[in-house]
């Protein structure tokens, strides 16, 4: 006597079923999997628009959350505005650094500038930036010691092409400025 299994065309339709639970079973998968994807895409567009809700464009508090951003992690920024002078401390949390640089000054006053363009705020008349870092005295102690000033004039940083801009022409604009003695002054 021949089993069922052993029946002729019997297997077929059991691999079949088979199959074809296989292939439901993927299609489901596929189908999550692109609806998690858009899922993410809908959070990551929802929380880039978060920043304009928290943050409206041309507010004081959008201008302060750009500035800090253009700040690397180890810096902080207090924004100020008095009498139409928008003035930005930059203080380093780093004493570890050595030797800062004109360059890099010039380069982290360049991605301040262009923060305060993005945010859209317009309410001065200059911006002054001064950078204060932390150093050893001779016996140790540490202090806080102004390293850079620079001040910008509106109708100059309004002339800006940002996309373009070099941080290297960035004195040659500046109404004012100046770098300690402790800053190196060679690229």
């Amino acid at each position: 006597m021949i089993s069922e299994s052993e029946k002729p065309g019997c297997g077929c339709s059991s691999m079949l079923l088979g199959c074809a639970g296989l292939c439901v079973v993927g299609l489901v998968l596929v189908m999550l999997l692109l609806k998690l994807s858009s899922d993410e895409e809908a959070n990551s567009k929802q929380e880039s628009g978060s920043v304009e809700n928290e943050f409206p464009a041309g507010t004081l508090e959008r201008l302060r959350f750009e500035v800090q951003q253009a700040l690397s992690s180890v810096k902080a920024g207090k924004v100020t505005l008095e009498n139409g002078e928008l003035k930005i401390v930059i203080t380093g949390n780093d004493v570890s650094r050595a030797d800062p640089t004109e360059v890099d000054f010039q380069i982290e006053n360049s991605r301040v500038l262009k923060g305060i363009h993005e945010s859209g705020f317009n309410e001065f008349s200059t911006v002054k930036l001064i950078s204060f870092v932390p150093i050893f005295d001779k016996f140790g102690n540490e202090k806080l010691l102004n390293v850079s000033t620079m001040v910008f004039d509106k109708t100059t940083l309004d002339r800006i092409n940002w996309e373009n801009f070099r941080h290297v022409d960035l004195t040659s604009i500046a109404s004012d400025y100046s770098f300690h003695e402790v800053v190196n002054r060679s690229e």
